[in-house]
């Protein structure tokens, strides 16, 4: 989308997560969450992300149309899509800290469950 806004395009824009949460998010569900993020449940989780995807939306000055494209089941352009968030993900030097934070969390959590348990 950020490439988008530096060129002069008036077609409209399809685009094809493989996340059903982004399609549901995108066509409903997160007009209603922006007056205050929450969920039935509490906070929406990522509401950063969600006021920043509905700023880029739509300030398109095109239609955006959402499409779901079903992931792993060898879609050849999603999967090269998958690699190459993967490999950014390994790469970043923003994930590493918490991806292994995360992991070491989870780690202790596990242990704690299972010395309860015996």
């Amino acid at each position: 989308m950020q490439q988008r806004k530096n060129r002069d395009c008036a077609r409209p824009m399809l685009v094809c997560p493989d996340s059903l949460l982004v399609i549901h998010g995108i066509r409903g569900k997160a007009q209603k969450w922006r007056h205050d993020w929450q969920g039935l449940v509490g906070p929406v989780s990522q509401a950063d992300l969600w006021t920043q995807l509905l700023a880029e939306t739509g300030s398109q000055g095109t239609a955006v149309h959402w499409l779901h494209n079903p992931s792993h089941i060898g879609i050849e352009w999603n999967e090269k899509a998958d690699l190459l968030a993967d490999m950014g993900r390994r790469t970043s030097p923003l994930s590493k800290g918490y991806v292994m934070m995360s992991w070491a969390i989870m780690d202790s959590d596990i242990e704690s469950d299972m010395e309860e348990k015996t």
